[in-house]
């Protein structure tokens, strides 16, 4: 009975302990259940604060977009650079306008004469040659390998070498007939038709020729016209076909020799120097097509860069063409740098 009494008492008091501690209990619930809404809300914090500052979310690349030709601001006519290995136009200006040439047409000069002759024919400088400018130096009888004088007229913008090589090729096919069905008695005229020949062999749209040296026939009639795309075609054929004779035009002076004399030949390109990396270059001005100009150079991203500018004037052809150059290499670092902002992205 006692022992009875005893569990019951117990039991009692157990119920009335629980009774006691279940106010507790739940403020207790109360509290973890506000701290856990705490922490959830601060994760949440720290998840949005993650996004916003792009560790665990992807965020937009951000590449450099501005055109540095915007302002390029040229003086020429017509202008047109292309990267020479893929053919991606950075500057088109009247691309494919024809415009008078003047020297730029001994671009062709000297592409029909290497493909035509061997490089060691032997040309005489004959008296026609010469008759018309005399203005390099060159001495009736002396004899070149064709390859040194068609140097030589590249640097030096020579018209008595150029006259003398066209004159050397007709002279090697003596009994030619001209455009006109007719034997050739103008001992440049069957080259002439080479070189027309010649430009639409290569797709030059608008070129023509009317003599070797590229000379005004009159006050209104150029001797050659084309188009800055005609003369990127020219720059790039010569530049992969002769290398080792477009070459030279690199340099501010050359010494090269006829079988008697050395001479100093002094580019006509007077900003070489300040131009990265040329590789080849031609000039060209006559009184109808005004001051042109042709350049190649390594961007030094492993890839050659022709620009071409027709119809500017003597002396702004060279600032159009420094300022273009200049606007290629800009573009050439924006490009480079999109392309490692590109890669980083994708590697993440």
């Amino acid at each position: 009975m006692d022992n009875s009494n005893n569990i019951s008492g117990s039991r009692l008091q157990f119920i009335k302990d629980l009774a006691h501690s279940r106010p507790a209990m739940i403020f207790s619930a109360l509290i973890l259940t506000v701290v856990a809404v705490i922490l959830m809300v601060n994760s949440s914090r720290e998840d949005v604060s993650a996004s916003a500052d792009g560790s665990n979310t992807p965020q937009p690349i951000m590449l450099l977009t501005n055109d540095p030709f915007d302002d390029s601001g040229l003086s020429a006519q017509a202008a047109l650079v292309t990267d020479l290995y893929n053919g991606k136009i950075y500057l088109e200006k009247n691309k494919d306008v024809p415009l008078p040439l003047a020297s730029l047409a001994k671009l062709m000069t000297a592409l029909v004469a290497l493909e035509t002759l061997p490089g060691e024919e032997v040309i005489t400088i004959t008296a026609s040659a010469i008759s018309n400018e005399g203005d390099s130096g060159l001495r009736m009888g002396e004899k070149w390998n064709l390859r040194e004088l068609v140097r030589f007229f590249l640097v030096t913008s020579s018209n008595d070498a150029a006259a003398a090589v066209s004159t050397g090729v007709n002279q090697a096919f003596p009994f030619v007939k001209n455009e006109t069905g007719e034997e050739s008695g103008d001992e440049q005229d069957y080259f002439v038709t080479l070189m027309n020949a010649e430009a639409r062999q290569i797709g030059l749209v608008s070129a023509i020729f009317h003599n070797s040296t590229g000379l005004d026939l009159d006050d209104r009639e150029a001797g050659a016209y084309g188009s800055a795309s005609d003369v990127s075609a020219m720059v790039r054929e010569l530049f992969f076909r002769h290398p080792d004779v477009f070459s030279a035009t690199s340099q501010t002076e050359e010494k090269l020799s006829s079988f008697s004399t050395v001479y100093e030949a002094r580019n006509t390109n007077r900003i070489l120097a300040q131009i990265p990396n040329v590789s080849a270059s031609k000039t060209g001005f006559t009184d109808l097509a005004g001051g042109n100009l042709a350049v190649i150079f390594d961007s030094s991203f492993g890839r050659p860069i022709s620009i071409v500018v027709l119809g500017s004037t003597q002396e702004d052809r060279f600032n159009d063409i420094q300022k273009i150059s200049d606007a290629v290499m800009r573009s050439l670092r924006i490009e480079s740098y999109n392309q490692r902002i590109i890669s980083n992205g994708q590697n993440k």
